[in-house]
């Protein structure tokens, strides 16, 4: 029995830590962020070996949509995708009936998208079987190796090649989806017989119905918490680390740092975050990629680093400390929170990280304090908002503007930044803030992959800044005249004011009027009331539990050892001879 009790415990203790780490396998599995979850006619894969999906991966035609999950265009084409995938699949007379449509998440399988020569998202790809190569391909073919088998097993199966096509990049699917059937008819005609088509389709229906299935386990996508979403309109500085720790972990590494471009462009702007946003991590990635210098030049160029693997990369961001939430791979955001995890999110946190950037200067003694001008602030012009705005700061916005260019995974977002021209006159605080306002102008009737719950709108409203419009009642002859550039001014530099320290400590309020944001007429910024704890409440919680069943198994050891010990002490009594 003694010996009993410890070993029951120590099997106890083992299934409940067992429990604990199963549990989070599970959940990862679970949550993996797929565009394409629910939609069982697309195929979500992981790198370009198909043939672990099925045998006949290198014999059929594929259609690859590269994309990132975090992109707003790859959010909006996610739905033209999945109807063309069902589309094809149910038209039997359809010439891409057997053409197996597949997503590929750059976000988490960045090192497949770069080996497939993809620099920006969405893209789309046609691979067809080396038997039908009659066109040659625009990329380097792909080789598929077969699964292992076992020794004794009599028929090994064959390597197969599938040759790569470049189809298009961009949203416009119906763009790309010309030439993919041009393509694919050219190829089949008087070449593929029915015997081949009936392959696919067959490989094409089992990919199908074992994503169903697996649907049907996990169950449909929903707010997992059931509660009803409300919108957090405060700016929540752990979005700004969010966002940061993403664009490099992920966009950096696709595009990769091959070029001095890229690498001079890279160095810029984590100066810039270093200068302006302390606290972030910028000054930990500075200090590796000059200890990776290619020069021994005591002063090297800013682009005098090596480059790195997407693996080494990503592991020197991890290390950096950036103080993102969450998981790598599961971000937690607060202020760019979605009602579904695939809704805003790393769109947002990017908008919050340059509006950031552009209102806190280096110096933050160089401003001319908005308070001072009196009561003449709203007849100031344009040109001496100029005065009271940080010309030196404007700077950064060519900064942000040559790192989209050089990192922006999508690519139509990056194409229409490029059209922003920032001005040595004003603001940069206020240059940013208008491009974003243009952007939610031309977005606000886009309901493809958008948040029905969070509809684009001109920021701020007046709630959130009465004293940034001018009376409702005046005449203007457009939206930007009804703007008090001042009050407009020092309310942006006010909601993104950075404080290093807001990135460690929880956020609270103590009344609705304290920081209300949109709905209630504060200034939109959280107050900051206790520290963050590091660890989590689940951790805290089994950490004490193991600790009260150690304590528990170390009391029960010592009487069991205290009660041998009495025992061996005890007299013994002389045996008593039997009458």
């Amino acid at each position: 029995m003694g010996n009993g009790i410890p070993a029951a415990l120590f099997v106890g203790l083992y299934v409940l830590l067992a429990t604990l780490g199963f549990s989070g396998v599970s959940a990862a599995a679970v949550n993996e962020q797929s565009l394409f979850r629910t939609a069982s006619e697309v195929v979500d894969i992981a790198d370009l070996q198909l043939l672990h999906l099925h045998e006949s991966a290198g014999r059929c035609p594929w259609i690859i949509m590269a994309y990132s999950d975090g992109c707003g265009h790859c959010r909006g084409a996610a739905p033209s995708t999945m109807h063309l995938a069902r589309e094809t699949y149910e038209t039997p007379d359809d010439v891409m009936h057997e053409v197996t449509i597949a997503a590929l998440n750059c976000q988490v399988y960045t090192q497949t998208c770069r080996d497939l020569g993809v620099e920006g998202v969405p893209a789309f790809f046609f691979l067809s079987p080396e038997s039908l190569a009659a066109v040659k391909s625009t990329l380097a073919p792909i080789v598929l190796h077969p699964p292992k088998v076992t020794d004794g097993s009599v028929e090994k199966p064959e390597r197969q090649t599938l040759h790569i096509f470049d189809i298009g990049r961009g949203g416009d699917l119906e763009k790309h989806l010309g030439p993919a059937r041009s393509l694919w008819g050219s190829m089949t005609k008087d070449r593929w017989n029915a015997h081949s088509r009936e392959r696919c389709l067959n490989m094409r229906s089992f990919l199908r119905n074992w994503k169903q299935s697996e649907l049907a386990i996990v169950g449909p996508e929903g707010n997992p918490s059931g509660a009803a979403f409300n919108e957090d309109t405060r700016f929540h500085s752990v979005d700004v680390a969010n966002a940061f720790f993403l664009t490099l972990y992920h966009e950096v590494s696709l595009v990769g740092l091959d070029s001095v471009e890229r690498r001079y462009a890279l160095n810029r702007f984590l100066r810039a975050v270093q200068r302006q946003l302390p606290g972030l991590g910028a000054d930990v990635l500075l200090h590796e990629m000059v200890a990776h210098k290619n020069s021994n030049d005591l002063q090297p160029s800013p682009a005098d680093f090596t480059s790195f693997t997407v693996a080494d990369w990503q592991k020197l961001v991890l290390s950096a400390g950036i103080p993102f939430q969450g998981s790598p791979r599961d971000l937690a955001w607060k202020t760019c929170k979605g009602s579904l995890w695939h809704h805003r999110g790393f769109p947002c946190g990017l908008w919050l990280l340059y509006h950031a950037l552009a209102a806190n200067p280096e110096d933050q003694k160089s401003f001319v304090p908005v308070a001072s001008l009196g009561n003449h602030r709203a007849s100031l012009s344009a040109a001496a908002d100029s005065e009271v705005g940080n010309a030196a700061n404007v700077e950064i916005l060519f900064i942000i503007k040559d790192y989209v260019r050089n990192f922006f995974s999508c690519e139509v977002c990056r194409r229409h930044f490029m059209s922003f021209a920032p001005n040595n006159k004003e603001d940069p605080g206020l240059q940013m803030w208008r491009v974003h306002n243009v952007v939610n102008f031309y977005l606000a009737n886009v309901t493809a992959g958008a948040d029905p719950l969070v509809p684009k709108r001109q920021f701020p409203g007046r709630t959130m800044c009465p004293t940034c419009y001018r009376d409702s009642g005046a005449v203007v002859t457009d939206s930007e005249s009804a703007v008090v550039v001042t009050e407009m001014i020092q309310f942006l530099r006010k909601r993104y004011r950075w404080s290093p320290s807001s990135l460690y400590q929880s956020t609270y309020t103590t009344s609705p009027t304290a920081a209300a944001g949109e709905d209630g007429g504060g200034d939109g910024r959280e107050v900051i009331r206790v520290q963050k704890s590091p660890m989590t409440v689940n951790i805290l919680l089994t950490m004490s539990v193991v600790v009260v069943v150690v304590l528990f198994a170390m009391r029960l050891v010592l009487r069991r050892a205290k009660s041998v010990k009495f025992r061996k002490h005890r007299p013994i009594l002389p045996l008593c001879a039997h009458s």
